[in-house]
């Protein structure tokens, strides 16, 4: 990376100009991470730029308004909106306290708006906040399993759906989750969250 740089500055890649009177001036710097491969041995180098003084949030989505396909204006093109969402989707295999909000952002895939892309942006400051933290395993626990299932009764107020989420655990290690959105509309919350059992049951078996 380092001779990359280099290698720009010598063919003078850019040009440095005085800054516009009206514009703010966003500090950048670069992260160097290593990826490595299943055994250990490095994959490869990673860099990726990360703009300073992008505050932190400790919650991923604000608790109202509810989020719906018409909240803000449409964007001019989705493919960023898809592109980032999408990654979220893989990121959620290892991270499953982002999943319903992926999940619920995955939604609007076809037709984001502003508002959507100001809260895709609210996930990655929750993320730049958490980089430190992720799913703790214990060697010395009881080989039992057990589960927590949820729904969010009516809480699309498109299409009146609701969402079902469990998690599982092996002893005290979390090994597996979901959020989903469910396929029937629920007539009251006990149907919602029966729905969400019986998804859980089925993980179980």
């Amino acid at each position: 990376m380092s001779e990359e740089y280099d290698a720009l500055v010598r063919n003078g890649t850019w040009e440095l100009v005085p800054p516009i009177s009206a514009s703010n001036i966003v500090g950048c710097k670069w992260i160097f991470r290593i990826k490595r491969h299943s055994d250990g041995s490095i994959d490869r180098f990673k860099a990726r730029l990360v703009a300073k003084g992008a505050t932190p949030v400790s919650t991923l989505l604000p608790t109202s308004p509810p989020i719906s396909l018409h909240s803000g204006t449409p964007l001019p093109d989705p493919t960023e909106y898809r592109t980032v969402v999408g990654s979220m989707q893989y990121l959620s295999l290892t991270r499953p306290d982002i999943s319903y909000a992926v999940n619920k952002l995955s939604q609007y895939m076809h037709q984001p708006s502003t508002e959507h892309w100001a809260l895709v942006k609210r996930i990655l400051r929750y993320l730049y906040g958490t980089l430190d933290e992720g799913v703790i395993f214990y060697r010395d626990t009881p080989l039992c399993l057990h589960a927590f299932s949820d729904a969010d009764w009516d809480g699309n107020p498109d299409d009146f759906s609701s969402t079902s989420a469990y998690i599982v655990y092996l002893g005290r290690n979390l090994i597996s989750w979901s959020s989903k959105k469910q396929n029937i509309v629920s007539r009251s919350s006990t149907e919602a969250e029966y729905c969400s059992v019986v998804t859980t049951a089925a993980e179980l078996k």
